[in-house]
């Protein structure tokens, strides 16, 4: 494919979004830089309108200016960047639109992304012209709030995001898409014979200062993949494995405290180590003695209500997400929904 099909065929992707068509001829005006921002403006007519950003007041108003380096949105980036659980490096340097689309791939997580991406363009696009001529104020929590929003209700317009995923899709856009998807791919033959999923996952890092970034995370579902909670906490694991452990031992204690919660629950993790020990301490064998056993771990392993299904990672509903974020937090978020 040829530069110019290669080019021909990203606009047919933009054309097909179910967004309005102003947006479109918006992001064609942005990817051509002809937006009438303050210095095309001066272009065409000198001294008439002043250069500086409507934003923030300081710097020319450009294109790299307006939707990369004003410091407000460079705020809105960075929150949105770690909301899509995305390296921050990604702000650097560019705003071709057809490089940021590819900042993301995975067939489940593309359109999402691309949406996303055009709802902060626009939003941005938007605060600046209401700056202008009604004077509003922002900041970058209304700012990516609006983002979210928008995003959400042009994915639900399109058929690709279901209304009950709106609580998820605001902390982890990735674990909603991933849920959304496995609900329209029909059942996998390990959820036979139970009522409730629950997806753990545990994020631990070694830091430069030899520090340690922990985190745990976990969601729960009921076979029509209607979310019913969600947890992203900071961890307190000395070891990756830890991190696995406590993740899973949280999500069994949440299940067994919880008085809306009854039947058989199948608990998966990506971890084949914690499925192997599940099952060997099931089937009656001692652990070693180097494993720190504990006592939620011993009841979880008596508990026959209960059975631990090893999943690869992208299939854990955005638990792995929620456990980064958590290595993030300072302090706990869970949510029954």
């Amino acid at each position: 494919m040829g530069l110019d099909d290669s080019f021909t065929s990203h606009w047919r992707k933009v054309w097909s979004l179910r967004i309005a068509p102003k947006i479109s001829l918006f992001l064609w005006k942005y990817q051509h830089d002809i937006l009438p921002i303050q210095k095309v403006l001066n272009s065409r007519v000198p001294l008439k309108f002043s250069p500086n950003c409507s934003l923030c007041g300081i710097e020319e108003e450009s294109r790299a200016h307006l939707f990369w380096n004003c410091y407000l949105v460079r705020k809105v980036w960075i929150v949105f960047l770690d909301w899509w659980s995305l390296n921050r490096n990604v702000m650097n340097g560019h705003g071709d639109l057809f490089l940021l689309f590819r900042c993301l791939k995975g067939v489940a997580l593309r359109e999402a992304w691309h949406t996303s991406v055009i709802a902060l363009l626009w939003t941005i696009w938007l605060a600046r012209n209401e700056r202008i001529f009604s004077k509003q104020d922002w900041n970058e929590e209304k700012l990516v709030w609006l983002i979210k929003i928008r995003a959400f209700e042009w994915l639900l317009a399109a058929g690709k995001m279901a209304r009950g995923l709106e609580s998820l899709w605001k902390v982890n856009p990735r674990g909603s898409c991933l849920l959304f998807n496995k609900k329209h791919k029909g059942r996998d033959f390990i959820w036979c014979n139970t009522n409730f999923i629950g997806y753990s996952d545990g994020s631990w890092k070694l830091l430069p200062d030899n520090s340690v970034r922990c985190g745990v995370g976990c969601c729960i579902t009921d076979l029509e993949d209607n979310l019913i909670f969600i947890f992203s906490s900071p961890g307190k694991a000395n070891s990756p494995l830890e991190a696995e452990r406590e993740a899973l031992l949280f999500l069994y204690t949440q299940i067994i405290q919880s008085s809306q919660l009854h039947g058989i629950f199948t608990l998966c993790t990506n971890s084949k180590v914690l499925e192997k020990q599940f099952l060997k301490a099931r089937a009656g064998y001692k652990e070693e003695e180097s494993l720190n056993i504990l006592e939620d771990w011993e009841n979880l392993v008596k508990d026959k209500r209960f059975k631990i299904q090893f999943v690869f990672r992208d299939k854990l509903i955005g638990a792995d997400s929620l456990a980064k974020d958590g290595g993030k937090r300072k302090k706990m978020m869970q949510a029954w929904c």
